[in-house]
């Protein structure tokens, strides 16, 4: 999650310069920041099913490979020439980073056992802040010495990161565990989704809450992105 936060906060970091270097207006601007959240919005529930076919290891080194083919085309000159060709840009970034949190949450759910889930989730999210954090000095240092075209790093970072992510999960058990299908996955902890007796009351209240709680969030963000993109189509008709 750092590297996927590292590479979409360059644009919001790189603002000023990016709008002046490709005489882009404040509406277009956003038209940017909205194209990245509509694509990662849509893309998200299709990847989380593409992650559940495919398993969270490859999964998640094919997007992260894909994120970074798109960083590299923003980094290379004269590619990006204009609002048209970086908007083009932000809709395949966001629906190459739309696998991450799906395919790193399956790799949880599957590679640790209980009692470790939920530090593992937490170090997941820490990882996202500070990506976050990294990106400012990150993208400032590189636009001021090179250009700003070199501050999106998504595709060094992504390529260095496929390979240490293939190392540390070769393991047979990891690698059987995390490649594994739904069917397959059933195989191999039977007790997960055959249990002894009726699934307990408070759970399936548990369960039933958090279903509901995910399906208010993606609402609430649907809702946000729509406004977004409202006020920016009002913005620019005036």
């Amino acid at each position: 999650m750092s590297v996927s936060y590292v590479d979409r906060q360059a644009l919001a970091v790189l603002a000023p310069t990016v709008t002046r270097e490709l005489d882009i207006g404040e509406a277009a601007y956003g038209w940017l920041l909205s194209a990245f959240a509509l694509a990662y919005l849509i893309g998200a529930p299709l990847a989380g099913r593409w992650i559940d076919c495919v398993g969270a290891r490859r999964g998640l080194a094919m997007a992260v490979l894909v994120w970074s083919a798109v960083s590299a085309v923003s980094a290379a000159h004269g590619l990006v020439a204009g609002f048209g060709s970086l908007l083009l840009l932000r809709v395949l970034l966001g629906l190459a980073e739309s696998p991450s949190f799906p395919g790193a949450a399956q790799a949880i759910q599957r590679a640790l056992p209980p009692a470790d889930q939920a530090r593992g989730f937490g170090i997941l999210f820490t990882g996202s802040s500070f990506g976050a954090k990294l990106a400012p000095p990150l993208a400032s240092y590189l636009a001021a010495r090179f250009d700003f075209r070199f501050a999106f790093v998504g595709a060094v970072v992504g390529l260095a990161w496929v390979p240490l992510w293939w190392w540390v999960t070769a393991r047979p058990a990891v690698r059987a565990a995390l490649d594994a299908v739904p069917a397959q996955q059933a195989d191999l902890d039977p007790a997960a989704t055959e249990p002894d007796g009726p699934l307990p009351a408070p759970s399936a209240r548990c369960g039933y809450c958090l279903r509901r709680l995910m399906a208010a969030s993606s609402c609430f963000k649907a809702s946000i992105c729509c406004c977004w993109v409202c006020s920016v189509a009002t913005a620019m008709l005036r």
